[in-house]
């Protein structure tokens, strides 16, 4: 079995599971193959790699998203088709924030400053804003 992407950020811990546990590192979808077992990251991945991975027959998926990131996850997608803006309050290159931002169905902005809201028209008159939630 092997993670996608690092499953915490933590080498140390990273280094143990592959040295006493021979859990490996996938760094792309396409490293999967068939009959492979694949632990999804603490911070989740974007919903239409998981979406592939769970459309191959011969692969299991082993869902290790934490709650505190499927809860942004959840409000996006929900608030997101109820025809809001949605703000994430993040690092836009932080993997967390990557599959929060890929629920939206409409418009999303990833803001880590005041500054970054300037010039941002919003496509609809309702906003919802979530945080990032782990570092």
């Amino acid at each position: 079995s092997a993670t996608m992407g690092p499953l915490i950020h933590n080498q140390k811990e990273i280094d143990r599971l592959n040295n006493d546990f021979n859990v490996g590192l996938y760094n792309s979808l396409d490293d999967v193959k068939d009959g492979d077992t694949v632990i999804i990251r603490t911070h989740g991945i974007p919903k239409d790699d998981l979406a592939k991975l769970k459309s191959k027959e011969d692969v299991e998926v082993i869902n290790a998203t934490c709650p505190f990131v499927t809860t942004p996850q959840n409000i996006v997608k929900r608030i997101s088709a109820q025809g809001y803006s949605i703000v994430i309050f993040g690092d836009e290159s932080h993997p967390e924030v990557k599959g929060v931002k890929s629920y939206a169905v409409n418009d999303v902005y990833v803001v880590a400053s005041i500054e970054d809201l300037k010039g941002i028209k919003f496509q609809h008159n309702k906003i919802a804003t979530v945080a990032q939630t782990t570092r």
